[in-house]
């Protein structure tokens, strides 16, 4: 009987037992065979097809000159011949630090606009141009180029249908519900929550230096790998910075995203507060360490007819949709709480409460909630058409993307500024020296005088023109379009140059914003360099300040598509650094090198010590200046 097979024995279904039926029989061999089968061909012959038509792409480029892109510069491909007609540069870029693969490309095609390979040998072009960036950002054609359909799918599934996945028509109405909660009126109110988890961090580290004996076999606090704890000192513990700061950002976006607290930085040593921030940690954690494999997946769920493969077993992909699911269960339990608050505040207000009108001038006169408050306010004023309105759904969106934007991406970019800072003691200086002079005997200032902080300014921008935590993004063209170019760049075979490049529908591209930042035609031989100075007015070059990039870089993006809470996070950036810087001194390990990795966002590893994960350990001490 097939049922007494050891091979099939485990696989055995029985159908339910009814009156009408027989007993329970054993599937047969041949159905379960068939059931384990089919998948395993069915993939094996779409990469066949699609290996079929990467055969084609390569005859049409190198044999038959039919390829569309043939003449625009392309780099060279220095790895295994094996897999380039499946991997493309994709495996090479991988192996680089984020943005060196692109920047040596530039500099080898000697051109800003170049086509390179992908999955089965897409072609896929790199504009990193700042005219054509700015056309393709722009106002007029932005939703002429969404994100491709894997970068969308995968983003739907980590963060659901908020404005971060969103396109098109859904992400303007979402957008002009979202934006009026970051006003500057808004952010001005928030700034006393900065400070305050700021300096609850302040604290924690300090205790964190006094509970600090001297080395250990063995990790002791928080954060500390074995590792760290063997090179640890008494009073100048080794630990991941990144660890703490993840907690307090997680704090901060919790009180002023959605009137939630996490206690992530009560919980001290282990966990991050209460469940729903463990949930939302493990969720952002599970997108890191994606193989080429992985992204042969996802490429592949995207290809038409092939959705399926999405619900094949995944042990990752299986943790993330359990975890978004829990998510999603305490979330709605926020969002129906925050309405049920929200009706109650515009009964009381009476019809004057019940219009738009009436939300913009509680914003405006400094009386702004959280985000999700004020997100759901807009949404519910009586003079919003229906259509205009997000549903439960998109408010759910929305509180994932607040958490990805307002606490991933602040905390890696304060733990590379420390990172950055730990080697530039005059930086330091320079920063402690306004700092005392601006605060005094106080612990925490106002809005506009953390504002006017001409240097701390000059150091913020710095470290998001040095550090993007997103270092690139891509695009896909819905429409045959020619995009402007803001120079001329030599044909590859040499018979002329070319001033715009034509773009055929559902064209890949990709937007540089890292390579950008170091790019050598706005920001001149010193690109590369750590130079907060280059910031003054009086040393900003024209060629930075004529590019027309939105703060002269481009890690936030431009136009409509730009960070809907870029004041909230460069604030909330300048609060945590100035408090940090102010208190400790940061060092890096003697011989630990930090390697960047572009994840979701820029984290670091240390070489050597992969199997910890992503980490950013520094020696911290009292400053000495506050000792």
């Amino acid at each position: 009987m097939v049922s007494s097979s050891p091979f099939l024995a485990p696989y055995s279904i029985s159908l339910p037992f009814t009156s009408y039926s027989t007993p329970p029989v054993p599937l047969p061999a041949f159905v379960l065979l068939s059931l384990v089968a089919i998948p395993i061909l069915a993939i094996l012959s779409a990469v066949v097809f699609l290996l079929g038509g990467s055969l084609k792409r390569i005859i049409f480029l190198h044999v038959i000159p039919l390829d569309e892109y043939r003449n625009i510069p392309r780099p060279r491909y220095t790895g295994s011949l094996w897999s380039f007609p499946i991997f493309g540069h994709l495996s090479q870029i991988r192996k680089a630090p984020p943005a060196e693969a692109h920047l040596a490309y530039a500099e080898e095609t000697g051109s800003w606009v170049y086509c390179y390979r992908t999955m089965f040998y897409h072609p896929r072009l790199w504009i990193g141009d700042v005219k054509g960036l700015l056309y393709i950002l722009s106002q007029q054609q932005a939703y002429d180029y969404p994100k491709p359909g894997d970068s969308r799918k995968f983003l739907d599934e980590l963060l659901g249908k908020g404005i971060l996945s969103a396109e098109g028509d859904i992400h303007r109405r979402q957008r002009r519900v979202v934006a009026p909660a970051f006003s500057v009126s808004s952010v001005r109110s928030f700034t006393p929550s900065f400070f305050k988890h700021s300096l609850h961090l302040v604290r924690v580290i300090e205790e964190l230096i006094d509970r600090t004996e001297g080395p250990a076999e063995k990790s002791f606090l928080g954060g500390q790998s074995d590792y760290a704890s063997k090179v640890s000192r008494k009073g100048e513990p080794v630990f991941d910075v990144g660890f703490w700061l993840g907690k307090c950002t997680l704090d901060i976006i919790g009180e002023n995203g959605f009137g939630y607290d996490f206690k992530s930085l009560e919980s001290k040593d282990s966990g991050d507060g209460d469940d729903l921030g463990s949930t939302l940690n493990a969720l952002f954690s599970s997108t890191s360490g994606l193989k080429v494999t992985d992204i042969l997946r996802i490429f592949l769920q995207t290809r038409p007819g092939m959705g399926w493969i999405r619900k094949l077993p995944s042990k990752r992909a299986d943790n993330r949709r359990n975890m978004y699911l829990a998510m999603e269960r305490a979330a709605q339990k926020i969002i129906s709480a925050k309405r049920e608050e929200i009706k109650k505040e515009m009964a009381a207000l009476g019809e004057k409460g019940l219009s738009k009108s009436a939300f913009d001038e509680d914003i405006d006169g400094g009386k702004a909630k959280d985000l999700l408050h004020l997100t759901m306010r807009a949404n519910m004023a009586s003079d919003l058409r229906a259509n205009e309105k997000l549903d439960d759904d998109e408010l759910l969106g929305q509180m994932t993307s607040f958490m990805l934007a307002g606490h991933e991406t602040t905390s890696t970019q304060t733990q590379w500024a420390l990172y950055c800072l730990s080697t530039h003691p005059e930086v330091v200086s320079k920063m402690r020296a306004e700092i005392e002079s601006v605060f005094g005997d106080q612990e925490e200032i106002s809005y506009d005088e953390v504002q006017n902080m001409q240097y701390l300014d000059c150091v913020t921008k710095e470290m998001h023109r040095c550090y993007a935590p997103v270092t690139s993004t891509a695009r896909m063209c819905l429409k045959d379009d020619v995009i402007p170019l803001g120079k001329s760049y030599a044909l590859r075979d040499g018979s002329g140059t070319f001033d715009s490049v034509r773009v055929f529908k559902n064209q890949d591209l990709i937007i540089p914003l890292q390579v950008v930042n170091f790019s050598e035609p706005v920001w001149g031989p010193t690109a590369r360099e750590f130079d907060p100075s280059r910031w003054l007015p009086e040393n900003l070059p024209a060629s930075a300040r004529d590019s027309g990039l939105p703060m002269h870089i481009l890690t936030f993006l431009s136009g409509p598509r730009s960070c809907v809470g870029q004041r909230f996070a460069i604030v909330e950036f300048k609060v945590l650094l100035a408090c940090l810087v102010r208190n400790f001194d940061f060092e890096r390990v003697e011989g630990w090198n930090i390697e960047p990795k572009q994840e979701i966002v820029l984290r670091g590893v240390v070489t050597g010590q992969e199997k910890v994960g992503m980490q950013m350990p520094l020696r911290v001490k009292k400053a000495r200046a506050r000792t």
